[in-house]
């Protein structure tokens, strides 16, 4: 799941959706915002952003879903 939201709104919504969902879902947020240090803190650890190795970033989720190509 990506979440997507404004900079300034993702320390208030983001790891309330990441507690609710992270035992059925990988939660990743979309950009790379100032607070990131405080929501990888909150057990928010995967990003998305414009400056993302792609490639890399979904070899890890399929890892992680058990997909291995």
């Amino acid at each position: 799941m990506v979440i997507c939201s404004s900079d300034e709104e993702y320390p208030l919504f983001a790891p309330d959706i990441y507690n609710r969902l992270k035992d059925n879902a990988i939660i990743v947020v979309a950009g790379n915002p100032a607070c990131a240090d405080e929501l990888k803190s909150k057990g928010l650890d995967h990003f998305i952003h414009v400056r993302s190795n792609v490639i890399e970033i979904l070899t890890e989720f399929n890892k992680m879903l058990g997909i291995e190509f």
